[in-house]
């Protein structure tokens, strides 16, 4: 099915590796881009589980909330946990997991270092804070953010799916305006094409298809070295108004079959 022309998703290997652990999902009013990790394929194991949970829990609540979100981010967590118990080769595997849902509002959640972007009025702001050892360090005052040091560990990052039996989220808000275009993004991205670069392909007049393929080919003539996948929106177009939610409801999540069976090892 052709995707409608007010969001567009796009994901690649890169130039270097071999196999592709990134993965996406677009279910508005829910996007979600996840970024795994882990040897012998751990990683797309790790990443496609995060999406596949993400995903059957909005076949089941078409309107989520931010509270839902997390809710599901962390039954994620739990399952990636389960499944590297029970799979020798899985042991250690990991994803990144950062989530948008715009209604009304953008109501992000998420763990690692794949960022949400927000252009707006030709101005691109970062809206996530990277769970990275570069982020920590820059933060302190430890190293500038172009320093030898930090490119040294920019790939070491603080918090992930997996990672623990307990995952912290974090949680951001921002309002929502006409005009405005969404970015989510995995390192491969923004780790091979500065902001002032990704501002301005978001700002060009062409659509979120057309952005999308340009950020991934900005990646790919920077080096490629790593799975790339973007997913750009445009907030103002498509998204359906917002849903009213019973108070204090939860979110119901139906694991996949493959997992249903899955006992802790």
């Amino acid at each position: 099915m052709a995707e409608p022309d007010w969001y567009a998703s796009r994901s690649h290997a890169g130039l270097v590796r071999s196999g592709n652990e990134d993965r996406a999902l677009t279910r508005p009013p829910l996007f979600a881009v996840a970024d795994g990790m882990g040897g012998h394929r751990a990683g797309e194991v790790a990443s496609e589980l995060a999406v596949s949970l993400l995903a059957a829990s909005v076949e089941r609540d078409p309107a989520p909330d931010g509270d839902a979100i997390v809710q599901a981010i962390t039954e994620s967590n739990a399952a990636i946990r389960r499944e590297a118990r029970s799979r020798p080769e899985l042991v250690g595997m990991g994803t990144t997991c950062t989530v948008a849902l715009v209604d009304p509002e953008i109501r992000i959640a998420h763990v690692g270092d794949s960022r949400v972007y927000l252009l707006r009025d030709g101005q691109l702001r970062q809206l996530t804070t990277d769970h990275s050892l570069v982020a920590q360090m820059v933060g302190e005052g430890i190293v500038a953010p172009d320093a030898a040091e930090a490119r040294d560990v920019r790939h070491i990052i603080t918090r992930a799916l997996g990672a623990d039996d307990d995952v912290q989220v974090d949680v951001v808000t921002a309002d929502r305006r006409p005009g405005d275009r969404l970015l989510l993004c995995t390192d491969g991205l923004h780790g091979q094409v500065d902001d002032e670069a990704i501002g301005r392909i978001l700002a060009e007049p062409a659509g979120p298809a057309d952005a999308a393929d340009r950020l991934i080919a900005a990646a790919n003539e920077a080096g490629g070295e790593d799975n790339v996948t973007v997913i750009v929106v445009d907030l103002d177009r498509g998204l359906p108004a917002a849903t009213a939610r019973p108070s204090g409801s939860r979110l119901q999540i139906r694991l996949p079959a493959w997992i249903r069976g899955r006992r802790p090892g």
